[in-house]
């Protein structure tokens, strides 16, 4: 399909638990985080690369109508501790 919209979702930091929360507007747990992604994925959403966005954008490539990005603007330990971690036991495409 052309011209969809693809909702990205963009985090700053995964912690632990809610005691490691300073700012509750930049910061997810782990568990809230897993909930989040697997939700949208029982849902019917497919997780795409930003290279997948791209190249269906050029024309390049078909994703599929439910897809949805996940960005990190941050180099937090907490991205590669946890959301790493728990991206590695979902099943990503």
């Amino acid at each position: 399909e052309k011209n969809l919209q693809i909702p990205v979702f963009v985090y700053h930091d995964i912690v632990e638990d809610e005691s490691q929360i300073e700012y509750d507007y930049m910061q997810t747990t782990a568990k809230q985080f897993e909930k989040q992604i697997t939700g949208l994925m029982k849902l019917g959403y497919k997780p795409i690369s930003y290279e997948d966005l791209v190249a269906y954008k050029n024309g390049e490539k078909a994703i599929p109508k439910w897809s949805f990005l996940i960005t990190f603007d941050d180099g937090y330990t907490g991205v590669y501790k946890y959301a790493f971690e728990i991206a590695k036991n979902i099943t990503f495409q």
